[in-house]
């Protein structure tokens, strides 16, 4: 699963970077060894996650909270 690699993510722990007329979000993304500390999150962007019921007692609090 990836989805620990996405809690900056869905924290919007974001960098903003440009003016307030073309501001544009990165966030990290990790994954294992490899980190990209700048990848671009489009305003526009939606995350669904799929779970079937019988996971969602052993999932992580964490995931669930978002």
């Amino acid at each position: 699963m990836i989805y620990g690699s996405l809690y900056d993510l869905w924290n919007q722990n974001y960098i903003v970077v440009g003016s307030k007329e073309n501001v544009k979000y990165f966030t990290r993304v990790a994954l294992g060894a490899y980190a990209n500390p700048m990848l671009y999150v489009s305003p526009n962007f939606k995350c669904i996650l799929v779970m079937d019921e019988k996971n969602v007692a052993s999932a992580d609090p964490p995931l669930l909270n978002r």
